[in-house]
């Protein structure tokens, strides 16, 4: 039997590790916020918005772990956001 959560955690990134799940669906919260602010202030600037925004779930594999992107996924660094 396969086990795969939604979300992430560190109890949950650690269970990945050791192999008591299998994999995790992950969403990107900081991107999906940022892109709710941002379409907002455009709206209130005059500037046309995307009617959809895609911002795709990512599927975290073991072997994924070590990967920059998935690892900026899991561990978002908050300033490059802060910054914009």
């Amino acid at each position: 039997m396969k086990c795969v959560t939604f979300d992430s955690s560190d109890k949950l990134i650690e269970d990945l590790k050791g192999g008591t799940i299998d994999a995790m669906v992950v969403q990107d919260p900081f991107k999906m916020g940022f892109e709710a602010v941002k379409t907002l202030v455009d709206k209130l600037n005059g500037v046309a918005s995307p009617k959809q925004i895609d911002l795709p779930a990512r599927l975290v594999k073991k072997e994924d772990l070590d990967k920059p992107d998935v690892h900026e996924l899991l561990y978002p660094d908050v300033k490059k956001y802060m910054a914009q």
